[in-house]
């Protein structure tokens, strides 16, 4: 509201915000545990970027309220917050799969309890950054990834697999951006960048046909068999990638920029091609990704001569791995990687790497643009190289986040143009997610239409879908990446190396 100029909207806002009373939660028939992850990333974070915003010491109050009441989270032995905690007891409270929290879940609170920490003095929510950044550098895997699903009374990993998904996202997301929003916290800045390097390294795949540059996860990682799936939520890696890229400068490698940065690029095509690809315009939640066929040689059957299961393991985790194509296409002029054809124009095989390369919407059975597929082709694989695994699309933001951070990193506006495809296809009059009553609802099928909706709106789609699309028709200066760190909920609050938050007075709402 307040970035928008809503001034009317906010003052009503504000009034439910003075009214509220988060120390009393006994006065609401709501029951008395709340989620220690989804707390801090929408509602506190919500309070302290309007405090960002405003400078309104109500928001700082209501921040401070609340950040008390989650701190017995940390009661655990571990020291990292329980899924729930009992605001009436006090108490840490497990969530609904026992003391199995994801990585995400067990780590995403730094840059609210940094923002906390440094608007009100108090060092007690510091002290639980500076003990995750321990629990961290003692937990992190020689590949230098963490595992997905934590015990989080124990600290100790529940599972080998390993992901950039739901369930890990943010807890990547925010070894950089803690950093950022304080330029002190030195260790997460590095264990950013060593876990940035081993996902591209480990997760980062491309496909057999339009080698579409993708991240997977891994059940196993002592196999490193991927599933080749890739999910909607995964779209906020390659802004991820290119923030790093753009405020990691002096701190990595002339090749380290330059690898990051493709595979931001990569994956910022893939992500905006899948949306294209569907007959609304709207990106599927998951999709898996076509397998590369094996090169081994066939025997008198005709069949594939049979391997070891260590062997298999061996083809399936190198079969279209990202690292292996780059090098190849590095290495050598007349390699495979550097012939045009379905795999770009001639030129670009030769100036820019596979995975990398522009992508035309495929369009199956549908008719919304020129120079798109119309063939009739099976709704599996087909020419699309992937099929629908969740065809529903939720509203979320990650596409539209990541192709506005690689405007505003890059200055280049084809980015700003294709997000705003994508904002197109949600809220414009005719989108398929806007119902008759100017509503928006999650879809339950992107390749079908007319559109089946769900009666759901989520929260984030306000916070911020809507958020990066607006900021996407704004001129550049407006919440400069330089002076501003977004949390994982779109929130804006301080990156702390700038001192000058507190003096704009153009956001105050009088």
């Amino acid at each position: 509201m307040l970035l928008m100029g809503l001034k009317p909207e906010y003052r009503r806002a504000l009034e439910f915000v003075k009214k509220l009373r988060i120390t009393q939660p006994s006065e609401t028939p709501s029951p008395p545990e709340i989620p220690f992850f989804e707390t801090t990333i929408r509602y506190l974070g919500g309070f302290l970027a309007a405090y960002t915003l405003t400078s309104d010491k109500l928001f700082l109050a209501r921040a401070d309220e609340l950040g008390k009441l989650l701190l017995p989270a940390f009661d655990t032995k571990s020291g990292l917050p329980s899924f729930n905690v009992d605001v009436i007891k006090g108490q840490p409270k497990p969530g609904p799969k026992a003391r199995k929290n994801g990585f995400s879940e067990s780590t995403s609170f730094a840059v609210e309890f940094v923002a906390l920490s440094t608007f009100t003095g108090k060092k007690i929510y510091r002290e639980h950054v500076d003990r995750l950044a321990d629990i961290l550098a003692s937990s992190q895997l020689d590949n230098s990834l963490w595992p997905t699903f934590w015990d989080s009374n124990s600290g100790r990993s529940l599972t080998n697999g390993i992901a950039v998904g739901g369930n890990a996202d943010s807890g990547y997301e925010y070894l950089l951006k803690t950093w950022l929003s304080d330029p002190n916290s030195k260790e997460f800045r590095d264990m950013y960048m060593s876990a940035a390097d081993a996902i591209i390294s480990n997760l980062l795949y491309i496909s057999p046909n339009r080698h579409l540059l993708y991240a997977t996860d891994i059940p196993n990682y002592k196999t490193g068999v991927p599933t080749n799936k890739f999910e909607h939520l995964t779209c906020f890696l390659p802004g991820l990638l290119s923030l790093g890229v753009h405020t990691l400068h002096e701190h990595l490698s002339l090749r380290q920029r330059r690898t990051h940065m493709w595979a931001a690029e990569g994956l910022a095509q893939t992500c905006w091609a899948i949306s294209m690809d569907s007959q609304t315009g709207l990106g599927p939640d998951e999709v898996v990704f076509a397998r590369w066929p094996t090169t081994r040689p066939k025997g008198k059957d005709g069949k594939p001569i049979p391997v070891t299961p260590e062997q298999q393991n061996e083809e399936e985790r190198r079969a279209g791995r990202w690292v292996d194509a780059l090098a190849e296409w590095e290495r050598t002029s007349n390699s495979r990687w550097r012939k045009g054809g379905v795999w770009g124009t001639h030129e670009e095989a030769n100036t820019v790497p596979p995975g990398v390369r522009s992508v035309v919407p495929i369009v199956l059975g549908a008719e919304r643009g020129e120079g798109k597929d119309k063939d009739k082709e099976g709704k599996g694989m087909g020419k699309r190289d992937y099929w629908l695994r969740r065809p529903e699309n939720a509203l979320r933001p990650e596409v539209v986040e990541s192709l506005y951070i690689l405007w505003r990193t890059t200055n280049d506006a084809k980015w700003r143009e294709k997000g705003w495809q994508v904002c197109e296809a949600i809220i414009d009059e005719g989108g398929h997610s806007r119902t008759p009553s100017g509503a928006y609802s999650t879809v339950r099928n992107v390749d079908s239409v007319p559109v089946r909706w769900t009666d759901s709106t989520p929260s984030w789609f306000f916070a911020e879908t809507l958020k990066y699309c607006f900021l996407l028709t704004s001129s550049a200066d407006l919440l400069p990446l330089d002076r501003y760190v977004f949390n994982t909920q779109g929130h804006p609050v301080p990156r702390w190396g700038w001192e000058g938050w507190h003096k704009k007075k153009e956001w105050r709402v009088g």
